[in-house]
């Protein structure tokens, strides 16, 4: 057998066998995809958000306790915020001022694109298509909070929907069993973010003097797995793209 034949068999063997590393870590990947659902954490402290770096924070920097009015989810109906999206970003949690009134309850969450229009005398927006993968995506609450606290809804699965840029989208909170909730979303007395409005079955809390609850979203971090599968799926073209 010739060197240059030699030598172009060993560069077509370490390209395979790095094909096979990346097939696996592929795999890997996928083995390990969380089921769709929701992850409460009830009741944390008031006095400062838990997270960091949100992609969209309708409290504007200030402390959920500030947020000193609580807005019931009506029975049978929603309480909801607005929010517009500027750069396309995957769901990951949403913490949200909130109290409660009773030990127990439970909450169906819905998440859809919203048009929002003035009526003349409210802000309104239509009944859309929930994006949530799981129908019916509810929590219960099990604890009185005694005043405003921190609920955090960490999405899994197939439920870290992408929200799209320069789209408006509403999250509902709703009562499911016709009076059965004592949960409230927080608010000032007055506005604190410019690109959303707090509603109670799709119709503006105060009007057209809008108010907002309380509540920061966040994005999916890519997991140092994912990191290092772009960064071979790089190296591997960069590999394809030599001669032998």
């Amino acid at each position: 057998m010739s060197f240059l034949r030699r030598f172009q068999e060993m560069k077509i063997d370490r390209f395979h066998r790095f094909a096979g590393v990346l097939a696996l870590v592929i795999g890997a990947g996928a083995a390990h995809e969380a089921p769709a659902g929701v992850i409460v954490t009830e009741n944390q402290s008031g006095l400062a958000w838990p997270g960091v770096d949100p992609a969209i924070d309708t409290a504007s920097g200030q402390a959920p306790s500030v947020f000193n009015h609580g807005v019931n989810i009506p029975a049978a109906g929603s309480a909801s915020q607005t929010f517009l999206v500027e750069e396309t970003f995957t769901l990951d949690r949403i913490d949200v001022a909130y109290s409660t009134s009773a030990t127990s309850g439970t909450v169906e969450l819905r998440l859809q694109e919203a048009v929002v229009s003035n009526n003349g005398s409210n802000f309104v927006y239509a009944e859309g298509t929930n994006l949530f993968a799981t129908a019916d995506l509810s929590f219960t609450y099990s604890i009185d909070t005694d005043g405003v606290k921190v609920l955090t809804l960490d999405f899994t699965g197939a439920d870290e929907i992408v929200l799209e840029a320069n789209k408006t989208y509403a999250i509902e909170f709703v009562d499911p069993d016709a009076g059965s909730v004592g949960f409230a979303l927080r608010r000032r007395g007055s506005s604190t973010y410019g690109a959303g409005v707090l509603f109670t079955g799709r119709s503006s809390v105060n009007g057209l003097a809008t108010r907002d609850a309380g509540l920061q979203v966040f994005a999916v971090i890519p997991e140092p797995a994912s990191l290092a599968l772009m960064s071979c799926g790089g190296m591997l073209m960069l590999a394809r793209r030599r001669p032998v």
